[in-house]
């Protein structure tokens, strides 16, 4: 069986630009929900080691996991609730890739979207808010912004929960950028938008659209930053760049050797890359442990994750498969483009809301991405799930620079 339920990609059009979005209702086959119960049923786990703690622990977690998918969890409950969203597909055409078909959560309240582009309206520019990462995880902040007077846009990259894949390699975060910029576009929003990210992907996109398109890009909302690994005296030097506000010039090793928790495999390549691929696009176990294990890593006290919640997380690499999600990455990688978003400057606003402990100077940012115009620190930190631990808490924040940016 191939590695996705869902349907097969548009048949070419002559333009498929003519198009307008569509409403989408997600459905996955019974069979393949089937294929996966089976796949649970019919798992080897392995051995645990005699006094392995770190093994116990996930082996407890993994079987309370499967215990609540067999006899409580429920997909096609969640399938209702996600269908009771303002869901859409549209094919936007990309260079060497074709027409691919985006999926997107779109709230609009504006009356300047592509509904009445084609009336003449004295009303004022529409500014969305688009939301980049990992689709799933600003669900709970797509219900919160929705009482704000704001549009929003939440998509999902190609080949990743219910988006066409990319069917030919090459596909990173630069193409990934342009068709949510050609999105964003073909929505009606013209006089721009501002932008939330967050993890690796969020980031890596975020940065790219503030440096491509910076005419477009109103402001960018950070909730996560990569730090630069190294020795006790890259952190000696940082901690007292924070606390005196001296300068701290490693703009090279911004992001050199830095991998946000779960996704370092990403990095592999050739025969081990995919080893990875087949082994949880195959495994639904395998890939649920992967899923877990970075969410538990990241959460934080702000938020008890339940079992529900995992499992749906799991359901959205599950569906689609998780290639293209390591892929894009890995192409973004070794393409330069991670190292480009860390050390190239842009003149988009941006805001920033992190721990102390989790950010870069604010002088430093200043000088090598771009100005801040909010810079909102805590001392506890903040979880790289802060969008779903926190809705409210982020709501706030993004909303203040959105004010800010849109004046």
């Amino acid at each position: 069986m191939d590695s996705t339920p869902l349907s097969p990609a548009p048949a070419p059009r002559s333009n498929p630009a003519e198009a307008g979005p569509e409403p989408y209702r997600i459905y996955i086959p019974t069979r393949y929900l089937e294929l996966t119960q089976q796949k649970f049923d019919n798992a080897r786990l392995p051995g645990e080691l005699v006094d392995g703690d770190e093994d116990h622990q996930v082996r407890n977690e993994m079987d309370a996991l499967i215990d609540h998918w067999h006899e409580t969890y429920s997909w096609r409950d969640e399938e209702h609730t996600l269908n009771s969203l303002p869901q859409y597909r549209l094919a936007i055409p990309l260079p060497t890739f074709g027409p691919l078909r985006h999926h997107f959560l779109w709230h609009r309240v504006c009356a300047s979207s592509i509904a009445s582009s084609s009336s003449s309206t004295t009303a004022s520019p529409c500014i969305p808010l688009l939301l980049l990462g990992e689709f799933w995880e600003f669900l709970r902040l797509f219900l919160t912004l929705q009482g704000r007077g704001v549009d929003i846009v939440v998509p999902s990259p190609a080949g990743m929960g219910f988006s066409d894949a990319p069917t030919s390699p090459g596909f990173g975060a630069e193409t990934c950028a342009r068709g949510f910029h050609a999105l964003m576009q073909r929505l009606g929003y013209s006089a721009g938008y501002v932008i939330h990210a967050s993890g690796t992907l969020g980031w890596a996109v975020g940065r790219i659209l503030a440096l491509r398109f910076p005419d477009h890009v109103r402001g960018l909302h950070l909730s996560y930053m990569p730090l630069p690994r190294g020795g006790w005296w890259t952190r000696t030097k940082l901690r007292v760049s924070r606390r005196f506000g001296a300068p701290w010039s490693r703009a090279e090793s911004l992001c050199a050797g830095s991998a946000e928790v779960g996704v370092e495999l990403v990095a592999t390549k050739g025969v081990e890359r995919m080893a990875w691929e087949y082994a949880l696009t195959d495994s639904p176990m395998g890939l649920l442990a992967w899923v877990a294990g970075r969410i538990r890593a990241c959460a934080t006290a702000h938020h008890e994750w339940t079992h529900n919640e995992i499992l749906t997380a799991f359901m959205y690499y599950w569906i689609s498969g998780p290639r293209d999600f390591f892929r894009l990455l890995e192409t973004s990688r070794g393409n330069g483009e991670l190292d480009e978003v860390c050390a190239r400057w842009s003149p988009v606003p941006m805001g920033v809301f992190l721990g102390q402990d989790q950010c870069l100077p604010r002088g430093y940012i200043e000088a090598t991405l771009g100005k801040v115009v909010l810079f909102e620190t805590r001392q506890e930190a903040v979880g790289r799930w802060v969008a779903w631990e926190e809705p409210d808490v982020v709501a706030d924040a993004v909303m203040r620079l959105w004010e800010v940016t849109t004046k």
